[in-house]
């Protein structure tokens, strides 16, 4: 769902189905996990252990995510600074090289209907696991997390147009932060 305007917009095939769908072109590589710490963790070793990487490289976290502040507009996009995970309270800085709107995230095991245990502006289930599982292959400033604002954090399922349209919106902001 989120990976379609990426898929669209950055020309990229097929080149996978399992135990993943994974797209490429001739720069880039992008794999899809779902949904979960558990899910993004594993694909994000899978990719980085099966496709030589470089210390230069860089890997991109690009998704939605809840917010609990009414300063975090729906659609606005933010590069992830710090990432707390909701389940250890494990805290995680990131350095961001980019003038982009940054912002904190919390990482909950479970979609969340109510703000008052998410502990920042924003909250998602993936950055924690993907994060914790880069920066065993590349150093911390070759990743970075890029999140845009889909709901307020309470019962909203969004459809996928919702979630495409989110998406497509930022698609040139995405490609000037991934450098393209």
């Amino acid at each position: 769902m989120e990976a379609t305007p990426l898929i669209v917009h950055l020309n990229l095939e097929k080149i996978r189905s399992k135990p993943f769908e994974i797209y490429s072109n001739q720069n880039i590589i992008l794999i899809i996990s779902g949904i979960g710490n558990i899910n993004i963790a594993i694909a994000t070793t899978y990719l980085l252990s099966t496709f030589q990487t470089a210390k230069s490289d860089k890997i991109y976290n690009i998704g939605i995510c809840g917010s609990k502040s009414t300063n975090n507009d729906i659609g606005e996009l933010y590069t992830i600074k710090k990432i707390v995970n909701q389940s250890t309270n494990k805290v995680v800085h990131i350095t961001n090289n980019s003038d982009t709107r940054e912002e904190s995230i919390t990482t909950t095991p479970i979609a969340q209907n109510s703000s008052h245990k998410i502990k920042t502006n924003l909250v998602d289930m993936e950055s924690f696991g993907f994060y914790s599982s880069a920066k065993l292959f590349l150093p911390k400033e070759s990743i970075m997390i890029i999140k845009i604002v889909s709901d307020k954090v309470d019962d909203t399922i969004l459809g996928k147009n919702i979630i495409y349209s989110l998406l497509e919106n930022k698609i040139e902001e995405i490609k000037s932060l991934m450098l393209l």
